[in-house]
């Protein structure tokens, strides 16, 4: 269908089908050329099943679908598309996403300009609800950086960002021991920037992400992560520990009186009582303006609990 492939979009997904069929009629209306575009999807598993238009799609678009029985998580269905992708350059979209008409043409502009890795700006969709937490996880990571900065390796989220496939052929794919929720990019963007790989910022290749997490989907994902994902990242990058600001429960960063303070004051923090404050004032008025600080502290308190567990805090 298409001629020549310059660029790859890359989804995977697993979940409702009408979604993957949003995106869609978003990536058909992309202003780059769809002649030199071609989208490799995997439904991994997903337990609605494909879309119908799945195997059959007659369009715009050159679709190279892959239709999993078994589910692979996140890194495997990844690498599995990157495997069949043709083009020099790939751009990652969730299949719960819609992107803006420039969405592609920013980020292949930015990935010609930069050589790196260039990150899109994720706004939560319409439909979700407008409370505090749902406006924090849209605006963490890159999203607190102005174009052109430099962005950290760790701050890499795959959803919506692209890269110069020799990238993969010289560093690696996605690491396939991270099988469940969480650490995957996470490494993939630290062992990046270590290679001295450039991050950068793109607000102008805007995506709308259609994925309703509440605290309760978020607890129990941020315990498995600490408790499945964090050992495999330190025991890869112990250097992580400082990043994830870890080391900080471990002692006080030098000899003054303010970061033994700061010290103890965090430890005290991390007990039962005052995260299960915190959760049920957030839950309970969860369009209150709480400060990014609120939220920072719950999700460190999650991640945390297994390596304090370890080293006895």
């Amino acid at each position: 269908m298409a001629g020549k492939i310059d660029v790859s979009i890359i989804t995977t997904h697993r979940g409702d089908p009408l979604r993957l069929t949003n995106l869609l009629s978003s990536l058909e209306r992309q202003s780059y050329p769809l002649d030199r575009v071609e989208w490799v999807v995997v439904d991994d598993a997903s337990p609605e099943g494909a879309p119908s238009w799945f195997q059959l799609y007659e369009g715009p678009l050159d679709i190279v679908p892959i239709a999993l029985e078994e589910n692979l998580g996140r890194a495997k269905a990844r690498n599995l598309a990157i495997k069949k992708a043709r083009g020099k350059i790939l751009a990652f979209i969730d299949g719960d996403m819609e992107a803006g008409s420039v969405w592609l043409e920013m980020l292949v502009r930015g990935v010609k300009t930069s050589g790196g890795v260039v990150l899109g700006c994720h706004d939560p969709h319409p439909s979700l609800p407008d409370t505090a937490w749902i406006r924090y996880y849209h605006s963490r990571g890159a999203h607190k950086h102005q174009p052109g900065d430099a962005i950290p390796g760790r701050y890499y989220a795959s959803g919506d960002s692209a890269l110069h496939a020799k990238l993969i052929k010289e560093h690696g794919v996605f690491d396939e021991r991270f099988s469940s929720w969480g650490g995957e990019d996470l490494e993939f963007g630290f062992r990046l920037e270590k290679a001295g790989i450039p991050f950068s910022y793109e607000p102008r290749a805007r995506i709308l992400h259609n994925h309703y997490r509440d605290w309760k989907e978020a607890e129990r994902n941020y315990l498995h992560y600490g408790d499945e994902a964090i050992p495999l990242l330190l025991d890869i990058h112990p250097e992580l520990a400082d990043h994830l600001s870890l080391t900080r429960l471990l002692g006080p960063s030098s000899d003054d009186w303010l970061s033994f303070v700061k010290y103890n004051l965090l430890r005290q923090s991390c007990k039962p009582f005052v995260y299960n404050l915190l959760k049920a004032v957030t839950l309970r008025c969860p369009r209150l303006p709480w400060p990014d600080k609120v939220f920072d502290f719950m999700i460190f308190y999650l991640y945390s609990r297994s390596f304090r567990a370890q080293h006895g805090v």
